[in-house]
């Protein structure tokens, strides 16, 4: 009688456990799929990316033009200005990208002549005024930013004159510039063909 109940005993402990660990699978498989990702810190230009996603290009560097006085941007003239993209304290592979809207200018003889990292991958562009960069984690273990030179040149055209003059008297160009970023999984970034 003593064996019965201790077989009897040690069978009720095996199908607990057994239950327990299907309970355990049970729940793993039914959990939220929500994964928090490691911490992130954006600044760009110095300014906080959280709070902040947009900012205007209003101060370009200038490329002389000797027919246009100095620091002014004008018909045949080009400018560049410069964008920081710094990931320090952050814990996961990024990729970002910068749209640049042109709406606002309303002359579209002002456009981007170039655009690049001034080290490191170029940037895929993957829009009309979209270009897209990958900061890999171990690069930004290292301490590494993204410097990116994003050039301008406003072609000097006679049919668009006017429009010309309307932006001249204008006291900063302000092209907005909106900035995604988010964590780096691996995938495909797809080229615009345009």
């Amino acid at each position: 009688m003593k064996r019965m109940v201790i077989l009897l005993g040690v069978l009720c402990l095996f199908l607990l456990q057994i239950g327990n660990t299907y309970a355990v699978f049970e729940s793993d498989a039914m959990g939220e799929s929500k994964v928090k990702t490691a911490k992130w810190v954006i600044r760009v230009n110095e300014g906080d990316l959280g709070k902040s996603q947009t900012f205007n290009i209003d101060n370009l560097a200038f490329i002389g033009n000797d027919l246009v006085k100095e620091g002014k941007f004008a018909p045949s003239t080009e400018g560049y200005f410069d964008i920081v993209i710094d990931p320090r304290g952050t814990e996961v592979s990024l990729v970002y990208t910068l749209s640049f809207d042109f709406s606002g200018i309303g002359n579209d003889m002002i456009r981007i002549s170039d655009i690049r990292k001034l080290r490191g991958n170029e940037l895929i562009r993957t829009g009309e005024n979209s270009y897209t960069g990958i900061m890999e984690y171990n690069d930004i273990l290292k301490g590494s930013n993204d410097y990116i030179r994003v050039s301008f040149e406003w072609i000097n055209d006679d049919t668009n004159n006017s429009k010309d003059m309307e932006s001249m008297l204008e006291s900063k160009l302000g092209i907005p510039v909106l900035i995604n970023v988010k964590q780096y999984l691996g995938e495909d970034i797809i080229s615009y063909n345009g």
